[in-house]
């Protein structure tokens, strides 16, 4: 998992080929029920791949030939990348709640973009500051 932090994403498919159908059987096993056991196998590696960050910068560091789907959210923020990178559709599920007479809908507030030819979904998070990401010098 380290080198897929650095951004070697391509060692993630090598480790999900390897671990995603024990850890399958091991959720159907738990659940009794193949789709959300699928489910939970996804967000099992959707999780690994977060970076997130309350008070300051997050500069993380890939590998040139970058290929991710990518998802940002910054409060306090802008987005920087040294890679091309595809903007995608803006998803707008979110959540309406009805207070004092008033509807009020929040949404999920993620940017999409793919680098390369997709792949892998990272997630970037940070509440006060940026999300750099570099191309690493191989």
């Amino acid at each position: 998992m380290r080198h897929v932090q650095t951004g070697e994403t391509a060692r993630l498919e090598v480790f999900f080929e390897r671990h995603s159908l024990p850890l399958f059987r091991y959720f159907v096993h738990l659940t009794g029920s193949p789709g959300a056991s699928e489910d939970l196998v996804q967000d099992v590696f959707v999780r690994v791949l977060s970076f997130k960050t309350l008070n300051g910068a997050l500069d993380v560091y890939f590998q040139p030939n970058l290929a991710a789907n990518l998802k940002f959210k910054t409060f306090n923020g802008s987005i920087y990348s040294d890679f091309d990178v595809s903007p995608a559709p803006i998803q707008t599920a979110g959540e309406t709640e009805q207070s004092k007479g008033k509807f009020v809908y929040r949404g999920n507030r993620f940017s999409v973009a793919r680098a390369g030819a997709g792949g892998p979904e990272l997630m970037f998070d940070a509440f006060n500051g940026n999300i750099r990401l570099h191309q690493s010098a191989q």
